[in-house]
């Protein structure tokens, strides 16, 4: 029964002397507000410094969202068919060197318009104003080294993907107007570093020693028995 006792205790040692060597976890999260179009930004993140340990898995998890808006009024005297159109998008590079594009579902139609009604409020009977559209898009993948995407997450430095958005609006029919084209995006990147460190955390001395004292008892146990 003791010897049983004995080889429990020495089985639980074992198990937390391995557990110091488990992974650890970096994350970094770094974002591009939702903002108003043009702009061409960089989503910056800490390389992995091999100093800190072993690299084992790189996610890399990106998100970027895009919306758009027309405000439109005719100040004219006469009625008009106003016509309209946006586009949009944002792109960002990802590491094999490709990218996300994500497109603004185009916003484009007509309306019939009233002479002016007086009030410059994008509404009545001479002004519209569409609902807003927007478009969502995401990419998620794993690296490990044997990708060679994994190495560019490698280093003592910076790693940067760059995202770019832009829109493009027009308007026709007679007579004189005021108009917005309102387009936004943003873009949201996690990267997670899994790794072995360096120099994993040790165990208090006092569990080394009960450690090597159980064992050296299994052992003068089975001298014993034998």
């Amino acid at each position: 029964m003791k010897m049983k006792r004995l080889s429990l205790a020495v089985a639980l040692v074992v198990l937390l002397m391995a557990g110091a060597a488990q992974a650890s976890l970096i994350n970094q999260s770094v974002s591009i507000s939702l903002q108003t179009l043009d702009f061409d930004k960089f989503l910056t993140v800490s390389q992995f410094n091999p100093a800190w340990g072993t690299l084992l898995n790189v996610t890399f998890d990106l998100t970027q969202y895009i919306e758009g808006q027309v405000k439109l009024e005719h100040q004219g005297s006469t009625p008009q068919i106003v016509t309209y159109m946006l586009n949009a998008s944002i792109s960002t590079q990802l590491p094999d060197a490709s990218s996300l594009d994500t497109d603004l579902p185009t916003i484009s139609n007509h309306f019939h318009a009233t002479a002016y009604d007086n009030n410059p409020d994008y509404g009545g009977t001479s002004g519209y104003t569409t609902s807003v559209s927007s478009d969502t898009n995401s990419f998620f993948d794993n690296f490990t080294n044997v990708d060679s995407e994994f190495s560019l997450f490698i280093g003592g430095s910076d790693i940067s993907f760059e995202a770019t958005a832009g829109a493009l609006g027009s308007i026709g029919g007679g007579g004189n107007a005021i108009f917005q084209f309102i387009s936004k995006a943003s873009a949201d990147l996690i990267v997670t570093y899994e790794y072995t460190p360096t120099n994993n955390v040790p165990l208090p001395a006092t569990l080394w020693l009960l450690g090597s004292g159980l064992i050296g008892l299994v052992g003068f146990g089975r001298k014993l028995l034998g």
